[in-house]
């Protein structure tokens, strides 16, 4: 088959065109190549054809700005035209630019001059999802998918019809399609043509039905496609494969294939952009002396070397070893991070290796002089654990003193440690004064070695990797400075999206200690301004409590507060437990019943001078009669750990998060544990016990609550009366659970213990309240879970309504539903999920809310700022798209508004036509198109 000509060439237009010089190129063509200027002539008629297959695309912004980023491949195997144009999909559908030229082009298929012209209707889209692995992404791949779809029904050919006589002129219409009303009004007669009601706007009715299709034309059906994906595509970009959506009624053109893309999680490789990320952990020995490493890549295996003296957090840059550009701009790299492995638990021999290493001045670490006071603060503690970890992280090191990241009185609104629902606070949070814009220092001397830039997380954020092998991260700032902002901008608009991810090395951008890095704000999932610091050891993966460790002089001498403690029923003779919340005090010295076995959580923050907000504590600790059974360390902990916070606390739970001390198995936080029958409080008698809790800071500051607990048979750990059904789910396999309503599906190492699964149906479906499935209660909403469920609801739904199908929480005393996600699929609704709760099924049909905010009387602001509201009722916001004269431009979503970015760099001085979509969850959109003058 010949290779495609380019769509711009074919039109004799340059690739920066205007809508406008399109079409008078397209006009031009058709005349030149018209059937009745070329009679018989099959080359001028390909020609014709051709020049229409290239308008279709060009003078669609959406298909143009895919066949620029992918070329002929974006388009899917067919190129431009749907299905291949007929000349009488043309004249239909471009017909109207020649404004009646050539006779209305009469003799191909009825469409002459006289009367309004038919248009040919269109079959609709169907979207599907692609996923790819990591292999498929780089090198492109050929997919065959089955895809249920309307075609042409075979025994009528479409015409919904049994036969032509059986089609029939409109009396009503007399086959114009359209009928014409005049009405008096008080500015004189006003005439208004609309679509005929009788024959839907078609001039023909069908008196006899084809019984295979009932009229429609069109029967269900499934259709093998084949279609090409180019390298380098990511998650969400949208390939589209035209003419093979549904087809069109009554022969019109058929709807296009949108093939959306998914990215499988490689399980050692992370993308960033186009290059992949790799960690590699080598042991002390190999740093000091080099050795060979052997690491993965799409492609196999490679050996890198490891040269002697190689510190933590070096980065190695393999040219050339991750992902092509899909726009054809070269390949990314594969970064190698270079991580120390520090052995946790030594044997005598090697201890005493180590103790004769430290005795070398290679191995001896300084510490710097302010240092002096941690180590006697240190005395106050029982973390001996911590601190030869600590020590041993920092082998070899020298660290360098810092300075503060503002100038500014040291104040906190935030420390290390504080407790999340689902991960523990890693750094400290630097008060601004409730403003943005104050100039933010380097810490010490280093590089900038990555800059990153989300609407969610750190926002706008910097890293800088000094010299001492730390690292320190700020976040949430309004500004980075003009040579960062630059690279920054000239990426988002080379990948067309907000956000970025970039890395430097050495050399880039070094800085000095005390160099100006940017200004601070509130960018980011920042609730206020402030500036969000973070000091971090082993290559930038464990984040570090700095005060405790020292590096600031903060002095602290307020104690903690205990707000309140829980005491939980438990019950795991059956091998699987069973919990019950018992009561919460929030007051020291009442008494509690009790069965045989039960546990306490316990809800702590600490203090500290010159803030009123709450902050992290740093011990927590419990008594049963003057004796300890639990004690909780927080100590440094790494990325990797943070999700096991929600085996922790007490989850679920209203309020300040509070730790339990039940220890689950599946916590892999349990080495920071010391916990007497892991955690569980067990009566052998009925006589008053005494629970003493504790708390301490960082700094050794103490506080105490005591509790009195007693011994009741009549507590049970499960609550009477339950009229739901159980279900045994083991912690350390696979669980499925089957009904003829639901599936749900938990992966091994789901759940961080055993656990009596509850689930039962709680109301019936009532479409009238956007209900359209039973109501389920599946499991226990306080059930923390380590990786995502798989909840199916099982229903037959119309076409109409299949993809505005979602799920949506129910809530059982006031019936009120919150979107929950999930997609109809394989003849259900589903949805993966952190979060066990009460579900039913609901549809979307409402598009959102989208409309320009006027600033001082105009639409734009001096600097450029173009804002929108942006907010939808129930599904939410998922996606956007923006441009600016119909290329992307630069734009932020966040808390409702929009705002679009115009530079001088991208955007001419003068007047611009914005045009701006917002979609939902369920894929209802709305557009506002809107003129600025910048």
């Amino acid at each position: 088959m010949a290779e495609k000509r380019d769509y711009y060439e074919v039109l004799g237009v340059d690739r920066n065109a205007s809508e406008e010089e399109i079409k008078k190129a397209y006009r031009k063509k058709a005349i030149q190549y018209h059937p009745d200027k070329n009679p018989g002539d099959k080359t001028a008629e390909e020609k014709f054809k051709e020049a229409a297959e290239a308008y279709d695309v060009l003078s669609n912004p959406d298909k143009r700005a895919r066949y620029d980023r992918f070329g002929h491949a974006g388009m899917g195997a067919t190129g431009g035209a749907p299905g291949g144009f007929s000349m009488e999909d043309i004249f239909s559908q471009f017909g109207d630019i020649f404004g009646g030229r050539f006779g209305g082009f009469g003799g191909f298929g009825g469409f002459g001059s006289t009367g309004r012209t038919q248009r040919v209707s269109r079959g609709s889209d169907i979207r599907i999802r692609v996923k790819l692995n990591l292999s498929e992404i780089v090198h492109g791949v050929q997919k065959t998918v089955k895809v249920p779809k309307y075609v042409t029904c075979p025994d009528c050919n479409g015409r919904g019809a049994k036969s032509d006589a059986d089609i029939k002129t409109c009396d009503n219409c007399h086959g114009t399609g359209y009928v014409t009303r005049v009405q008096q009004t008080i500015l004189g007669q006003m005439q208004t043509t609309s679509p005929c009601p009788v024959c839907g706007g078609e001039g023909k009715k069908i008196v006899n039905p084809c019984p295979t299709c009932n009229g429609t034309g069109l029967i269900k059906s499934t259709e093998e496609i084949s279609f090409k994906i180019p390298a380098g595509v990511s998650e969400g970009i949208q390939l589209t494969v035209s003419g093979k959506g549904n087809a069109a009624k009554k022969g019109g053109i058929p709807g296009d294939l949108l093939v959306v893309i998914e990215e499988e999680e490689h399980p050692t490789l992370r993308r960033e952009g186009n290059d992949l990320l790799y960690t590699l952990n080598i042991s002390i020995p190999d740093a000091i002396t080099g050795c060979d490493a052997t690491i993965p890549s799409v492609d196999g295996e490679l050996k890198i070397k490891i040269e002697p003296g190689t510190q933590p957090g070096k980065v190695l840059r393999l040219r050339g070893k991750g992902i092509p550009d899909v726009n054809g701009y070269g390949i990314g790299d594969l970064l190698v991070y270079v991580q120390l492995y520090v052995p946790k638990k030594l044997d005598k021999t090697e201890k005493e290796m180590v103790e004769k290493l430290k005795q070398s001045e290679n191995f001896s670490a300084k510490n710097a002089p302010e240092d002096k006071s941690f180590f006697d603060r240190l005395k106050k503690f029982f973390v001996v654990a911590l601190l030869l970890f600590t020590a041993l992280s920092a082998f070899g090191q020298k660290t360098e003193p810092a300075i503060a990241p503002l100038n500014l009185p040291m104040e906190f609104s935030g420390t290390y440690g504080e407790l999340r629902t689902d991960h523990f606070h890693a750094g400290f949070d630097f008060r601004t004064g409730g403003v943005i814009g104050h100039r933010v220092y380097a810490i010490k001397d280093g590089y900038i070695s990555r800059v990153s830039v989300s609407p969610a997380g750190y926002g706008n954020g910097l890293y800088i990797t000094h010299n001492d092998g730390t690292m320190s991260v700020y976040g949430h700032l309004s500004k980075f400075t003009d040579e960062i902002a630059a690279r920054v901008l000239e990426e988002q608009y080379k990948n067309e999206k907000f956000n970025v991810n970039l890395f430097y090395g050495p050399k880039d951008f070094p800085v000095k200690k005390g160099d100006f890095i940017g200004l601070s704000g509130n960018t980011g999932a920042s609730g206020g301004p402030h500036l969000h610091m973070e000091i971090r050891r082993q290559g930038g993966e464990l984040p570090t409590n700095f005060l405790r460790d020292g590096v600031y002089d903060y002095p602290d001498d307020l104690t903690p507060v205990i707000q309140r403690v829980g005491f939980y029923a438990f019950e795991d003779s059956t091998g699987y437990v069973q919990r019950r919340k018992l009561t919460i005090m929030n007051s020291p010295g009442g008494t509690v019943k009790v069965p045989a076995k039960s546990y306490i959580a316990i809800d702590a923050i600490d203090k500290i001078p010159g803030s009123p907000y709450r902050m992290g504590v740093e011990v927590y600790r419990a008594l049963l009669d003057g004796e300890e059974f639990f004690r909780f360390t927080v100590g440094d902990v790494s990325y990797s750990e943070q999700s096991y916070i929600k085996s922790l606390i007490a989850f679920g739970e209203s309020g300040d998060d509070m730790i339990k001390t039940q220890v689950d198995p599946g916590n892999a936080l349990k080495y920071k544990i010391e916990a007497k029958n892991n955690g569980v409080i067990i009566l052998d008698d009925y006589v008053p016990h005494r629970i003493r809790v504790e708390a301490m800071d960082y700094n050794g500051n103490v506080a105490g609550a005591n509790y009195t607990i007693v011994r009741d048979d009549s507590v049970k750990a499960v609550a009477e009366n339950d009229s739901l059904s159980h279900y045994n789910m083991l912690w350390y396999t696979p669980n499925t659970l089957n009904t003829k309503d639901i599936s749900v599906t938990l992966p091994s190492g789901a759940l961080y213990n055993s656990c009596d699964f509850t689930y039962g149906k709680v109301a019936d479906a009532d479409p009238e309240k956007g209900i359209y499935s039973s109501v389920w209660k599946i499991g226990d909403p306080t059930t923390p879970l380590a990786k995502s469920a798989t909840i199916k609801f099982k229903v037959n739904a119309p076409d109409s309504l299949k993809e505005k199908m979602t799920l949506a929480r129910y809530d059982e005393a006031t019936g009120k539903l919150t979107a929950a996600g999930g997609r109809y699929e394989n003849n259900g609704v589903v949805l993966k999920t952190s979060s066990l709760d009460t579900y039913c099924v609901t549809v979307d049909t409402i598009p959102p809310t989208l409309a320009p905010i006027t600033v001082s009387g105009a639409q734009i602001k001096e600097d450029g700022e173009v804002y929108f509201t942006m907010k939808d009722d129930f599904s939410g916001i998922s996606d956007f798209l923006a441009s600016c004269d119909g290329s992307w431009v630069l734009g932020l979503l966040k808390n409702g508004r929009l705002t679009l970015y115009l530079d001088t760099i991208h955007h001419r001085k003068g007047i611009h036509h914005i045009s701006v979509t917002a979609i939902d969850g369920c894929g209802n959109s709305t557009d506002v198109d809107l003129e600025v003058f910048f």
